[in-house]
């Protein structure tokens, strides 16, 4: 998967929508703005982890003359070792983030349904961006 920054908001609206509609949580009308804020707010900072992860990779690799061919390489090394997740961990990373936010923000007043559930459908809405 991979997650674009023109994309985020829409995600965050599409997967609120989506758990109230389906009853899975509740959040209230004047809150939804905020729940959605929560959610671009943790799709924002994966990004900039990502852009960071990826200067400083592109720098060691300029310093230590270190060809372009093994970017792949050393992105996946140096992202294990920053527990930053890429590929196919992305999705999985922020359900697991969205599910958290869920349980904890003042914005969201309930939640009903099981993780596997919720997962489910937040799996469907970034899968469909």
């Amino acid at each position: 998967m991979k997650l674009y920054k023109g994309k985020i908001l829409i995600i965050a609206q599409e997967v609120v929508l989506s758990l109230t509609e389906k009853e899975m949580i509740e959040v209230l009308p004047e809150k939804r703005s905020e729940a959605e804020l929560d959610l671009k707010s943790i799709m924002t900072d994966y990004l900039r982890r990502e852009r960071q992860l990826r200067s400083q990779i592109k720098d060691h690799m300029a310093e230590w003359k270190i060809p372009y061919d093994r970017m792949g390489e050393i992105l996946r090394e140096k992202s294990k070792e920053a527990n930053h997740p890429l590929g196919d961990k992305i999705m999985p990373y922020l359900a697991n983030q969205f599910l958290q936010m869920f349980m904890n923000s003042p914005s969201v007043e309930e939640v009903f349904s099981e993780d596997s559930e919720m997962k489910a459908e937040i799996f469907a809405v970034l899968k469909k961006h």
